[in-house]
């Protein structure tokens, strides 16, 4: 016990004795500096003392002011960088978890990398602290933090590459071999970090309290550096399929990720003792957190399909466009929902309004055309398909046909929708409000024939 006290008693003595030096070199009169010290060394100085077993009295452990004995700037290093960004972590973390609705896609993962990535903060600041110190059991402690470490590293990298993967909608059709390349490093890197502490096969801590890399360091590097490239190819794939620019501006922020983890890992790796890979990981959960919020801005908050502001975006886009584009517009409306609404509740309502989004979503990812989907108003959803290779008339049959294997499943509530389209070059705003009045009339004669059916039945 008394060998961890005179530990703490040292680090803490190079952090104010660093303290300090800043304060000199701050302030010109030297009065003002032995003040401000003084001030740090009662704030500080009850934790510095020890029992004396000869009296059983309490004294305090003196601390020379007179000049500074040692200067240790490894250890404010490790200690400030990790302590910023586990602030800022934990700030993104507590806000993602208590706003952050549960049907958010990849809601999960993103939570678990914020986590691993405040854990790898954490364990490296006591790395950091105690490292070159040796007291009873130093080793052990150095051993777990360290160890913590790097498995919490290619955890962040891991559940970086599982959110990548669902944000970009991507779906693997070979399911086996998906799992391998998924799984295999994480288990391979998991098995080495087992061995670790009786093989030194990661690293090994020596007599004197130093870090020392292992002959197997390069499996931890191996893992970090794969799931980054897997994630960065799988969204590449992705935005390649996008044929629309709102689409593709999505990736991007995934895109950048890569690069702040990346270049500081590269770093880390260079430069022996550096350690800033969770600095990296900081920035681009931030920017994680940046797009997130574009994301929400341009969502309808109930369905998850993009809203009206989106859909601005979209137009604006293609007004650019030199010449026009063939535009494909589909109105899709459900039936009888105000009927629903009053007769069983504004709950199953928004219900009802979930499931219509969600298999207008799915079919929406199964068109080879990718449409653009929005909710409109109420309970109106709106697609829009550029430059398709089918006709309006023949993807509106697809539409309801598709529509109707859907409801039969036994999870679906039972509903019906009308559906109008209308096609043709748009290329300003007049053009798109036509078409858009050509699709609002046709769903409503659409409408009007299921009325008629109803009426009949």
């Amino acid at each position: 016990m008394r060998a961890w006290r005179s530990a703490m008693r040292t680090a803490l003595q190079d952090v104010l004795s660093l303290c300090g030096t800043i304060a000199e070199r701050s302030f010109r009169n030297k009065k003002k500096t032995v003040k401000f010290v003084d001030t740090w060394g009662h704030l500080m100085v009850f934790l510095c003392w020890h029992k004396n077993r000869n009296n059983h009295k309490k004294r305090f452990f003196k601390i020379r002011w007179g000049g500074v004995r040692y200067m240790n700037y490894r250890i404010v290093y490790y200690v400030g960088t990790n302590l910023i960004c586990w602030i800022i972590l934990d700030i993104i973390y507590r806000n993602f978890k208590k706003y952050l609705p549960k049907e958010t896609l990849a809601r999960t993962e993103v939570l678990y990398m914020i986590f691993w990535a405040m854990v790898a903060c954490a364990a490296d600041i006591v790395a950091g602290v105690f490292r070159g110190y040796v007291f009873a059991g130093s080793r052990a402690l150095l051993i777990t933090a360290n160890l913590c470490y790097l498995v919490a590293l290619v955890l962040v990298a891991f559940f970086w590459a599982e959110f990548a993967q669902k944000r970009a909608w991507f779906v693997p059709k070979w399911t086996i071999l998906h799992r391998v390349l998924r799984l295999g490093p994480l288990v391979l890197f998991l098995v080495c970090a087992v061995m670790t502490p009786v093989s030194e096969l990661l690293f090994t801590i020596d007599a004197d309290g130093i870090y020392h890399r292992g002959p197997g360091w390069v499996f931890h590097t191996g893992a970090l550096v794969y799931y980054l490239v897997y994630a960065t190819v799988v969204v590449l794939y992705q935005c390649s399929l996008e044929p629309l620019q709102i689409k593709r501006r999505q990736y991007y922020p995934l895109l950048l990720f890569f690069l702040a983890p990346t270049t500081a890992g590269v770093l880390q790796v260079l430069i022996y003792g550096l350690s800033c890979f969770q600095a990296g990981v900081t920035i681009g959960i931030v920017m994680i957190c940046m797009a997130n919020q574009n994301y929400v801005m341009s969502t309808d908050a109930l369905t998850g399909v993009y809203n009206r502001q989106a859909l601005g975006n979209l137009l604006h886009d293609l007004y650019k466009q030199t010449g026009g584009c063939r535009l494909d517009v589909f109105m899709v409306d459900i039936n009888d929902f105000k009927i629903i609404n009053d007769k069983h509740g504004h709950m199953v309502g928004d219900q009802l309004l979930k499931q219509t989004a969600s298999i207008l979503d799915e079919i929406c990812h199964e068109l080879v055309d990718k449409p653009f989907l929005c909710r409109y108003g109420g309970d109106e959803f709106l697609m829009l398909l550029r430059d398709s290779s089918e006709s309006a008339a023949q993807l509106n049959a697809q539409l309801k046909n598709r529509f109707e294997e859907e409801i039969k499943k036994e999870d679906r509530m039972y509903m019906t929708v009308s559906i109008g389209c209308a096609e043709g070059i748009c290329n300003d705003e007049a053009e798109f409000e036509r078409l858009l009045k050509e699709a609002d009339a046709d769903m409503y004669t659409d409408k009007s024939a299921y009325k008629a059916r109803k009426t009949v039945s």
